[in-house]
Parts: structure tokens; sequence; C-alpha cells
């Protein structure tokens, strides 16, 4: 199934591929059954790119040491892709209407309406053409830029803290997440 997603001849195809792959993880269940979380993670990671999710969030804030940048970006990526999966802010949706796609070239941004307990969200999903099909690069969810919100906070914290405790409390996160059950209810 998350080979279909990441084949998507168009950048609609993969959003709503893997859209429909993950709400039939979920089947009539509020929760993810702790067998199919791994299978969530591999549909994730056929249709997004967090390590360019990182980059675009974090690459220009970094003025340490190369070795401590990659750090920084690799922690960050997985914090995002671990999240993705945990707090499954994309999939909470009980369906979606796919209002179309607007494409340049090698980038898209597919628009959609997400529908969940009677109350309607716009989500509209970056994607950037890669060799391996259209991968999603950044999430807008009612007007909120995923990319710009965590690189504004970023740009907050690092003036406060050291990019190295700035990693440790990702790397705290994500053990926190990592503990926590999948399900749709956060």
């Amino acid at each position: 199934m998350a080979q279909a997603a990441v084949e998507a001849t168009t950048p609609l195809d993969a959003v709503r591929g893997s859209n429909a792959a993950i709400l039939a993880k979920f089947g009539d269940s509020d929760a993810l059954a702790p067998e199919a979380e791994a299978e969530v993670y591999q549909i994730m990671d056929g249709v997004t790119d967090f390590a360019a999710m990182s980059e675009a969030a974090v690459g220009e804030l970094c003025t340490a040491d190369p070795t401590v940048c990659a750090e920084f970006g690799s922690t960050f990526a997985e914090l995002l892709r671990v999240r993705s999966v945990k707090s499954l802010g994309r999939y909470r949706a009980e369906r979606f209407e796919y209002i179309g796609e607007e494409v340049e070239i090698d980038t898209a941004t597919v628009n959609t309406l997400a529908y969940y307990d009677d109350e309607e969200f716009t989500l509209d999903y970056e994607l950037r053409r890669s060799d391996s099909g259209w991968m999603i690069v950044n999430y807008v969810f009612d007007g909120s830029n995923t990319v710009r919100g965590w690189r504004t906070r970023f740009r907050r914290l690092l003036q406060e803290e050291s990019v190295e405790e700035v990693i440790g409390r990702l790397q705290a996160r994500i053990a926190e997440l990592r503990a926590e059950p999948a399900d749709s209810a956060h």
C-alpha cells in the first residue's frame, strides 16, 4: 500500500493514496492498532520527505559546527516523523474532499478539506517531485504553515538555548512520543 503512494503519477494521487491507506488502518476504530503502527510509518515514509521539511525549518538557523547542525536536522526530521504517526494529525479526518492540485514543474500543492466531528478544516499539502515520486514537504492546516511555524519556534529557542540543548529537547520529546500509543485522539 505504501508503494502505491510512492508510485503515484500525480501529486493528488500521492495524497489521496496515502490518506486512503492510513484511514484503512484505522477501520472503524478511533485508535490505531499497535500492529498497524509500523505499516503507518511505512506509508508515511513513502510519501513524506521529513528530511526536506527539517531542512526547510532549521537549515538556515543552525550556525554551529556542521556535524552538530546535521544532528539537529536529523533529530528534528525524526521528531516530525514520529509526531506525524503518533498524533496522526493529518489522519484524524473521518473523510477528505479533494479540491484540486496546482502543479508547477517539480512542485505542487494539493488542496483538501478534512472533516472531523462535523467540522471542516482546510489542509493543503505542498509536494516536490523526487526520483521516487511526489513527496510531501509541508502541510498548511487551516492557514498554519508547518515549516514556517517550526522555523519561528526554533529561531526563538536558539536565542535562549544552545543547539545542543535544543537537540536534547527534541530527543526527549521523541522518547515521550514513542512511549505513547498511536491514536487519533491527540
